[in-house]
């Protein structure tokens, strides 16, 4: 029960009668209850602090709990909760804003491996390089801020698989300097020609644009040359589309040569001296294009790879006793060179000896080679670090050396650095006892069918006897051989998997699953045929919305309107319509009579192209079918 005041005084003794003591009193009980206040604001500030101090408690609990709750959800479903993170900081992120520098590393990203996709008009319109180059080309439309690096990256790799694209790359250059605009020349650091027949009646014209372009891509890095298989050159009279069509038959391989007004082979040479990388013919070469070839190296200093196909070695002429010698060739940059040499080439196999000097080769291909290149490999083998061997022993063709033992025992001499070998699979030797190498790591061979721990045991004898650093054996597929590139023990490098890894390799005739022991087919493949992607054999796709793209040089037309030019498109789909209708029957009568093309007529007759679909006849058999690859349709040939 609460005590009055007064009761409180008089309980202490307090007499309340007089005036006196009653001021005394009030001051009294004044200075009680300040104090009463005052202990009462202490309390009040101690459960202040109490308060804060529990919620801060309270929050770092809560913060704790959400970090846990968080952590458990990636565990129960990492993938969403990385997509939810990754959707989170893209909601973020200002692609506009991004470093010129990163926005072309993005684009440069877009591009896949060369090996990967079929370049050839074999692929069809649909075929997955397509929808690369299709994907390229949007990249220059994201946004302005990306136009400039994702056009860089559109130029950097330039593809010419029709002789139109040629002339059309050419206008948009000049058309580029006459108005000031960047120059995308300065961009192209890769031009590939890939089965692009040069046709009689627009060869100038294509020949001078050509050299037009090697003059002015300044930054050219690699020139690649892989002429149509019909068309090897036009001493082959036996050529379905020759017998058809005689005056169908140039192929871009006078580049090479620097006789004649103009030396069309003057601007290779000049890319070769200026700082040219890699050079690659991937054809055969006749005996005046070989001798070219040769005088083309003596300038390449700048040169680290080199590949060609068979040579035919000069053969002596007529009013001479010897016949015509090449060049001395000295590259002392060439890091790796692929060649074919056969064991009936003795000429080219001595050439190499006596005349080439290769102070740093490292890597070393001989395709159809059926014999040990012991000479080769005593002259330029002191730096090799890679030697393939490529070839299928087979009753119509075997290996021909007598004693392969013998020579692969001197890989410890020819090639003292040796780390990846690449042999034919010799069942008659036992070539993991017969090499004799402290270096090798890596041993691929072609053919054999081995389960996985034979090829290991394969490997523990490799190490018990002259191999002691040797990591890995592998089985390479046989029937393959001629479907995969020569490099694929590279690409499918043995320090790309584990012990028990297997990982798909994509080829475009071929998926390849590489495991540590053995590159195996795809059984869902068929053993490697070519197939189509999910897309492309979907049965509710009639084709039909199929456009033919529009750049010139990356087989969209890359080419300039003359009003404005978006460095993307040469001529629009109204313009290609009236040229197609207007001009049809006088660029077919010139065809016909075997008349020369001028520029206008040849970027007419390739827009006009650009606007029909091709490639085949699904009717066509018999003796037409053998010209189906070379000569489709009159509409596609520029």
């Amino acid at each position: 029960m609460a005590t009055t005041p007064r009761e409180w005084l008089q309980s202490n003794g307090v007499d309340l009668s007089s005036g006196y003591s009653s001021n005394l009193q009030s001051a009294l009980l004044v200075d009680t209850l300040k104090e009463s206040n005052s202990a009462l604001k202490d309390a009040n500030a101690a459960l202040k602090d109490l308060v804060s101090s529990l919620q801060s408690e309270r929050d770092l609990l809560i913060d704790k709990n959400n970090k846990l709750v968080a952590q458990l959800a990636r565990r129960l479903n990492p993938n969403e909760a990385a997509n939810a993170d990754r959707e989170n900081r893209l909601s973020q992120l200002d692609l506009s804003k991004l470093p010129q520098e990163i926005v072309l590393r993005i684009c440069l990203a877009a591009i896949p491996d060369k090996y990967q996709h079929d370049y050839s008009f074999a692929a069809g319109p649909r075929s997955p390089w397509f929808k690369w180059l299709n994907t390229r080309t949007a990249l220059t439309l994201v946004c302005r801020a990306w136009n400039g690096p994702a056009s860089e990256a559109l130029y950097t790799d330039i593809t010419f698989r029709r002789a139109g694209q040629i002339p059309a790359l050419a206008r948009t250059f000049r058309a580029s300097a006459v108005v000031n605009a960047p120059n995308r020349a300065r961009y192209v650091k890769r031009i590939y020609m890939d089965w692009c027949t040069v046709m009689s009646h627009c060869e100038k014209i294509v020949r001078d644009d050509l050299m037009y372009l090697l003059q002015h891509c300044t930054a050219l890095k690699s020139f690649a040359l892989r002429p149509h298989p019909v068309m090897w050159a036009s001493h082959n009279p036996d050529a379905p589309i020759i017998r058809h069509r005689p005056h169908y038959t140039s192929n871009p391989q006078w580049l090479l040569s620097k006789e004649g007004n103009p030396a069309y082979g003057i601007a290779l040479a000049s890319q070769c001296g200026a700082g040219l990388q890699e050079l690659a013919f991937v054809g055969p070469l006749i005996s005046p294009q070989s001798l070219n070839l040769f005088c083309l190296l003596q300038g390449a200093v700048h040169l680290k790879t080199l590949i060609f196909g068979a040579v035919e070695f000069p053969n002596v002429q007529i009013g001479s006793s010897q016949p015509p010698t090449p060049a001395q060739v000295a590259l002392p940059r060439l890091e790796e060179l692929q060649l074919f040499l056969h064991n009936d080439m003795p000429r080219l196999h001595n050439y190499i000896c006596g005349a080439w000097h290769l102070p740093v080769l490292k890597r070393l291909t001989l395709s159809g080679c059926n014999f040990f290149p012991a000479d080769i490999l005593a002259k330029h083998g002191e730096m090799l670090e890679y030697l393939h061997l490529r070839f299928v022993p087979s009753t119509s063709s075997p290996w021909r050396d007598q004693r392969p033992e013998f020579g692969f025992s001197r890989i410890r001499r020819c090639c003292p650095h040796i780390q990846h070998l690449v042999v034919p699979f010799l069942p008659a030797y036992n070539l993991l006892c017969t090499i004799d190498s402290p270096t090798l790591r890596y041993l691929d061979m072609w053919g054999g069918r081995h389960k996985r721990r034979v090829v290991e045991l394969m490997c523990e004898l490799g190490r018990a006897s002259e191999l002691p650093s040797l990591r890995s054996v592998r089985i390479l597929p046989s029937a393959l051989a001629h479907i995969l590139p020569q490099d694929v023990p590279l690409i499918c490098h043995p320090t790309d998997v584990s012990d028990d890894e297997v990982r798909m390799r994509t080829f475009p005739a071929a998926r390849v699953l590489q495991t540590s022991w053995a590159l195996l087919t795809d059984c869902g493949m068929d053993w490697g045929v070519a197939f189509l992607d999910d897309e492309m054999c979907d049965d509710d796709s009639d084709g039909s919305n199929y456009e033919p793209e529009e750049q010139g040089a990356n087989e969209n037309g890359d080419g300039d309107d003359e009003d404005e030019d978006d460095g993307t498109s040469w001529v629009s789909d109204s313009e290609a319509g009236d040229l197609a209708s207007d001009d049809d029957t006088a660029l077919s009568s010139e065809e016909e009579s075997g008349m020369e093309y001028d520029r206008e007529a040849v970027l007419q007759r390739y827009a006009q192209s650009q606007q029909e679909d091709f490639l085949f006849d699904d009717d066509t058999d018999g003796e037409e079918s053998e010209e189906l690859h070379v000569d489709i349709r009159a509409r596609t040939d520029i």
